[in-house]
């Protein structure tokens, strides 16, 4: 197996923050050009416009052509998000789902439903400018965030592999000379604690530094584990939880920095974070059922206790999700006088161990372990150009380096299949695999106003991405033999063209033509027919208009993707099935509005309509059940597992993970008592029927989601004391249904919770 050195990521680290620092003073050592000719748009009642960087660069919201869901740290605050997988109740169109503990963003129904060793998202998702490719990563928890702005539609010129979908790019504050700070303390429903604080102050003038973490723990919403230990179908493993609280979770993260100003057009700063996630909320599968048919192979065993209701769990193994990562990062941000350049420099270590149940019963029939180690590394380069003058331009390079090895270990009974592990309890190497990922990115964007209010811009990327070394485990059972595959370059270019036109100050009108793409992937053991999944590859038409001024924004998109060579797979034992779905068509519309009446009130809506079908896939994974005669007396036939060597003509399917139609409504009140500034908030977030396969076997009803916030501030704005809840419809619904040959599990979404927070301010916060 190959071994892993810190030291050796800390010196490729080093690597690259020289190279990344290097070039930027070599840039900042080039003879200025002549002076900026930047101007500030007019004041035309954009005192409270949005403002966003899709394009890279700060911009009014109503120039982007790009349809864009911006979220202020209030209004996620308003409508209880508080981490990754709560922002669909902010953003139509929007779904992220969880395979297990693989956080699988999609938006307009572009996503992956990969769970592979180095498979990224088919949405790229950025934490002050810096990616996060891993999955299994993604859904950490919001500490001093300042906003999230969801980018829809492929950004595979701007943000260059995998951004097929989008991209969500969250920014959080800066270190500040004032010092100021905050610290808030929440409790609520099913003993949620949570902690978190900030605070920076300066050093110096021209040094300031911040430090900021965040603690949070609870029991779960299941009642118990309702497999015993006593039951005669479920000797075999140790139980990994506790009889109650079975979903009781731990999490914790902290991150230090130190931003220097070296001059009036230089800044550094330096960044260390460390997250600690013991969580096994998203890994509590329950029994799926329907029509009476209970779909677990312990079905056939007498006594078998299933999991049938929304608080219910029943394992009689190990079922658990531990993360671990260490983040180091560089900023630097230098004002060359005609332009702006940004250096990104990263290096981030996790180690993920995951154990799971795969009959979802208390029979022992399958568990699993799911060991993985990443190392990233990340150089990026971005120069823009000063706001105003006719011509607008963002360009740079982009370096990715990334190295994953992750196992498959399978417990008993096939274990007994190999001769191998006559101990229930050992776990065995059914599989191993990994490989080293690299991308080599260039890219440019320039917007020319050709004449008075009409601009056309153009953008090309072009991208190398590479596969070295990947390797699988040669035979179950036989640790540390492997199986090289063969290496992988792709090159790729990724255009994009827009006309808009500006008939006024607060309006504009779009057509834009880009492309966007996913890199290959490694298919082990070659259970396509082939060594590697084709790129995925998706061309986009959209146009739009935006109208905006400090009061009142609106926007109206519409959109045509066709998508091709969709990476597709489903799971058996201790294997991912994977092909490539030939074409699928999605097109639908886009709305959003907002209005601030001026007296404390402010409501926004927004909705996505969708019509996503696949064209052309003949293959898809089907799971055909194995029904046999009743054995165990309960009067049911017995189910005895998933054929998963069926599949069935998709043509004519709905995309899965793509609801027909999402949207969303909040309203915002604020005003005076009692001295100090009471605010009240709601969101009701709205989704019809959503699939969990291609097949269209599993899927999702129509449901909704309203949150709601109560919150008081004293008269010093020191502290605040708010009530909130999420889910107060208490509605029950599957986030997602997991199929393997074993059988199927439901994960639900969170019943309704409630609680209280207290939250004081001091300084320049």
């Amino acid at each position: 197996m190959t071994r892993w050195s810190g030291g050796a990521g800390l010196r490729d680290f080093s690597r690259v923050v020289f190279l990344g620092g290097a070039s930027a003073m070599a840039l900042m050592a080039m003879p200025e050009g002549a002076a900026a000719q930047a101007t500030e748009a007019a004041a035309d009642n954009t005192s409270n416009a949005i403002v966003v960087t899709a394009q890279r660069r700060q911009e009014l919201s109503r120039d982007v052509p790009i349809t864009v869901t911006s979220a202020s740290a209030g209004q996620l605050e308003a409508a209880n998000v508080q981490s990754l997988v709560s922002l669909p109740k902010l953003a139509p169109g929007v779904r992220i789902d969880q395979q297990g503990s693989y956080t699988q963003p999609t938006i307009r129904g572009i996503g992956t439903t990969l769970v592979q060793t180095g498979v990224g998202s088919s949405v790229g998702t950025y934490v002050d400018g810096f990616y996060l490719p891993n999955a299994l990563a993604l859904d950490f928890d919001f500490v001093n965030v300042t906003g999230i702005q969801v980018l829809k539609g492929p950004q595979g010129t701007l943000f260059g592999r995998n951004t097929t979908g989008g991209a969500i790019l969250v920014s959080t504050a800066d270190p500040g000379t004032e010092t100021g700070g905050s610290v808030e303390a929440s409790y609520a429903r099913f003993n949620a604690r949570k902690i978190k604080g900030y605070v920076t102050a300066g050093i110096t003038p021209d040094i300031a530094f911040s430090i900021e973490g965040q603690y949070s723990a609870g029991d779960g919403f299941q009642h118990a584990n309702l497999y015993d230990g006593s039951l005669a179908t479920g000797g075999g493993y140790a139980p990994g939880v506790s009889i109650r609280h079975p979903g009781a979770y731990e999490k914790w993260s902290v991150r230090a920095g130190v931003k220097a100003w070296l001059s009036d057009s230089a800044t550094l700063m330096l960044r260390y974070m460390h997250e600690d996630r013991d969580d096994p909320r998203g890994v509590l599968d329950g029994t799926y059922a329907k029509d009476g048919q209970i779909y677990s192979a312990g079905d056939a065993l007498p006594g078998t206790v299933f999991a049938l209701g929304r608080r219910d769990f029943v394992a009689n193994a190990r079922t658990s999700f531990r993360l671990r990562a260490d983040t180091v990062q560089l900023t630097g941000e230098f004002d060359l006088g005609s332009a702006d350049l940004k250096s990104y420099s990263q290096y981030r270590e996790e180690q993920i161990a995951q154990f799971l149940e795969g009959d979802y019963s208390s029979a022992s029939v399958l568990a699993l372990s799911l060991p993985e180690r990443d190392k990233i590394m990340s150089q990026e380069l971005v120069l823009n150009s000063k706001p105003g003058g006719r011509l607008q331009y963002s360009g740079g390079i982009f370096l990715f380096r990334q190295k994953v090895a992750a196992k498959v270990d399978l417990a008993a009974p096939f274990a007994a299949l190999y001769g191998l592990a006559p101990d229930a309890n050992t776990f065995f190497d059914y599989s191993a695999t990994g490989a080293k990922i690299s991308t080599y990115a260039a890219f440019a964007d320039l917007t020319y106003e050709v004449f008075d209010r009409f601009f056309v811009t153009g953008g090309l990327r072009l991208s190398r991405d590479e596969v070295k070394d990947p390797y699988y485990q040669t035979y179950p059972g036989v640790a540390g033999l492997f199986t090289y595959q063969s290496n992988r370059k792709d090159d790729k270019l990724t255009p994009r063209i827009v006309l808009r036109y500006k008939p006024t100050q607060e309006t504009s009108i779009y057509a834009s033509f880009t492309k966007g793409y996913k890199s290959a992937i490694p298919d082990y053991r070659s259970t396509s027919g082939s060594e590697y999944l084709e790129p995925e590859e998706v061309t986009a038409w959209e146009a739009g208009f935006k109208y905006g001024t400090g009061h009142f924004s609106a926007e109206l998109a519409g959109f045509y993707y066709d998508y091709k060579n969709l990476q597709n797979g489903y799971y058996r034992v201790g294997e991912t099935i994977l092909s490539n779905a030939a074409k699928s068509r999605i097109k639908g519309l886009e709305a959003s509005m907002r209005y601030d009446f001026g007296n404390g009130f402010e409501v926004s809506a927004a909705g996505t309509y969708l019509d996503a079908k696949y064209r052309n896939f003949p293959s898809a994974g089907y799971f055909a059940p194995v029904i046999y005669r009743d054995t165990d007396g309960d009067g049911v036939n017995d189910f005895e597992g998933f054929n998963t060597s069926s599949t069935v003509a998709a043509d004519g399917n709905r995309v899965q993970h793509a609801p027909k139609f999402s949207g969303n409504v909040s309203a915002r009140y604020a005003s005076e008592l009692a001295g100090g500034r009471l605010v009240t908030s709601a969101s009701l977030f709205h989704t019809s029927k959503i699939y969990f396969d291609a097949a269209n076997q599993f899927s999702q009803g129509t449901y909704d989601i309203l949150s709601a916030r109560v919150e008081w501030t004293d008269p010093s704005d020191h502290w605040t004391v708010a009530a909130f809840g999420d889910n107060l419809f208490d509605e029950t619904y599957y986030t997602q249904i997991q199929v393997g040959t074993a059988a199927a599990g439901v994960i639900y979404g969170e019943p309704a919770t409630y609680g209280i927070s207290l939250r004081y301010r001091f300084g320049a916060n």
